[in-house]
């Protein structure tokens, strides 16, 4: 095409590869709390499943958003969409060269916003629960669970069995 630069070859390096691993990581970093989170579950056995549908639900919305940032301006995106769609102040372009409408960058940091809010308040889930505990004297055991314990049934071994059926075999 005359009058356009050549498209730009996308230099790899090994340190934008290991960052897409440290991008995964941190994208699925709430791991860390399911297990409080189960722990207030109504219903605790659905966990396993509720875990595996939300993060097939947010793969798919990350391959969602790589590769309709990739099909439209392809290697010359930046690390950080919201970067990309800013506008400079004294031209009004972004970097990839067009005019963003004002509302739709407005809207996308308002939901940028929201994300971390909600976030925010589920990582901190553990943090709020024992704060809960000891100043307000929510979620407090009761002694008499302690002293009951979780109600389970003595169990015993095959070996057990077989060792009660020998003793009744002497004493006849």
């Amino acid at each position: 095409m005359r009058g356009h630069p050549d498209v730009p070859f996308p230099e790899l390096k090994f340190s934008q590869v290991a960052g897409v691993f440290g991008n995964l990581s941190l994208a699925y970093g709430a791991g860390i709390v399911i297990p409080d989170l189960q722990r207030q579950h109504s219903d605790p056995t659905r966990m396993p499943r509720v875990v595996g549908v939300t993060v097939a639900f947010v793969s798919c919305l990350f391959l969602v958003l790589a590769s309709t940032s990739y099909s439209a301006v392809g290697c010359q995106i930046s690390g950080n969409l919201l970067f990309t769609i800013y506008p400079d102040h004294a031209t009004g372009m972004t970097a990839l060269g067009f005019k963003p409408r004002w509302g739709i960058v407005v809207l996308a940091y308002l939901f940028m916003q929201l994300h971390i809010t909600i976030a925010f308040s589920v990582i901190l889930n553990p943090a709020f629960y024992i704060s809960e505990r000891l100043m307000l004297g929510m979620h407090k055991v009761k002694s008499e669970e302690i002293e009951n314990g979780f109600g389970y049934e003595p169990s015993s071994s095959p070996a057990h069995a077989l060792a009660k059926q020998s003793d009744a075999g002497f004493t006849n």
